[in-house]
C-alpha cells in the first residue's frame, strides 16, 4: 500500500470512528535515532512493563503498533480509549513510572501527536 492510500485510509478510518462512536482515539509518531535505539523500545513494549499494562489499562480498548516502509526507525502507535480522561490517566501514570524519561534517550524528537 502505497503513503498516499495508507493515509487516506487512516483518514477514513478516524472519520468512520468519529462517526460511529465516542471513543477518545490517539496516534503517536515515534522517530528513533538508530536501530538499537527503536530495538529497545520494542523490547520495553514486550516486556512486563510494556503495551500488557496499556492493555490492561482502564479504559483501554486497543493499541497498535505500525512500522513505516520510508524509514526503517519510525513506528506509528494507534490508541482507542473509552474517552479523553482514561487516556490521560494512562499517560499520567506513565510519566510517574519515568517512562517517558526513558524514552526521550531512545527517539529523535518528541513523538508525533
Amino acid at each position: 500500500m502505497s503513503k498516499y492510500c495508507f493515509r487516506k485510509y487512516l483518514n477514513k478510518s478516524i472519520l468512520y470512528y468519529l462517526m460511529t462512536d465516542h471513543a477518545h482515539t490517539v496516534s503517536a509518531v515515534f522517530t528513533f535515532k538508530d536501530a538499537e535505539s527503536k530495538s529497545k523500545f520494542v523490547n520495553f513494549c514486550n516486556g512486563e512493563r510494556g503495551l500488557g499494562v496499556t492493555r490492561a489499562w482502564p479504559g483501554c480498548q486497543s493499541i497498535q503498533v505500525y512500522e513505516t516502509e520510508e524509514n526503517p526507525n519510525k513506528l506509528i502507535i494507534w490508541q482507542k480509549w473509552d474517552n479523553h480522561e482514561s487516556h490521560e490517566s494512562y499517560v499520567k501514570m506513565r510519566h510517574e513510572k519515568g517512562d517517558f524519561d526513558m524514552l526521550g534517550g531512545w527517539v529523535e524528537a518528541p513523538p508525533e501527536i
